[in-house]
């Protein structure tokens, strides 16, 4: 079996020679000496070298193994969106402490707020995972028209660690396009109870809410990509119209069986 040789690109390596020249000019202009004899240019050309020698090593990678890199990357940036519990730990070692006499502020409160939240959802993950906890059926009733969607009320947990409450049921109604629609329940939040806010000087700026409303909106998407929230179902379009896909199974959180 013979040896696969790389390809090697002379071009390439020049090109990042010159990189590295321009990147001395701008983060280091009291490196004025940038002939060949420095020995500082000496230093850059070896690291072009051995950039060179790493870009060409890629191009001996089978498609298969890149496939398997870009799809372990794709995971690594997956779990940093959603703060991985092993991570946000860190970002947990530090509360409040109150003081008598210390001015409490909103910030305080927030930061009170945020931290039993970050918390709990960091517990829903760990413990539960993602899924439905109970309810969230689909249905589409025949008499609807134009053709739509109901979810039944129910309870989920995000891939956030997020609560997701339908508290009533919620109907959607289901737009032409793809033959597949994938329905998605995920967590939703509206201000509430607004009052006048003073501004800096004293006088009534803003109407600022007081408090938060949480709760779950129902949407239809096309792809199973859905990080924001929990695919409950599957629609499909047959010659009798929009039906509930009876071979999809939604994803439900350890340890609770099904009804």
């Amino acid at each position: 079996m013979g040896i696969t040789v790389p390809q090697l690109d002379d071009e390439r390596y020049k090109r990042l020679v010159e990189e590295l020249r321009a990147a001395i000019v701008r983060y280091a202009p009291e490196w004025t000496d940038l002939n060949d004899a420095d020995p500082g240019i000496t230093i850059v050309e070896v690291f072009a070298f051995l950039g060179e020698h790493l870009l060409a090593r890629a191009n001996a990678i089978p498609e298969r193994r890149r496939r398997m890199l870009r799809e372990t990357v794709a995971r690594l940036a997956s779990m940093l969106e959603r703060d991985d519990p092993a991570t946000e730990l860190l970002a947990l070692a530090k509360r409040v402490r109150y003081l008598d006499g210390r001015l409490l502020t909103a910030a305080d409160l927030r930061d009170e707020q945020e931290y039993h939240l970050r918390r709990r959802r960091l517990l829903n993950r760990a413990l539960h995972g993602f899924g439905i906890v109970t309810g969230l059926d689909v249905r589409v009733p025949s008499e609807a028209t134009p053709p739509a969607v109901v979810v039944t009320p129910g309870f989920a947990l995000d891939a956030w660690g997020r609560e997701v409450v339908l508290a009533a049921p919620q109907t959607v109604g289901i737009e032409d396009g793809s033959p597949v629609r994938l329905v998605m329940v995920e967590s939703a939040e509206r201000e509430t109870d607004l009052v006048a806010a003073l501004g800096a000087d004293g006088a009534t700026d803003a109407m600022m809410a007081t408090r938060i409303e949480e709760g779950a909106a129902v949407r239809l998407v096309d792809a199973a990509d859905c990080p924001e929230g929990i695919v409950v179902g599957r629609l499909v379009r047959g010659t009798a119209g929009w039906t509930p896909d009876p071979a999809f199974v939604p994803r439900r959180v350890k340890d609770v069986p099904r009804a």
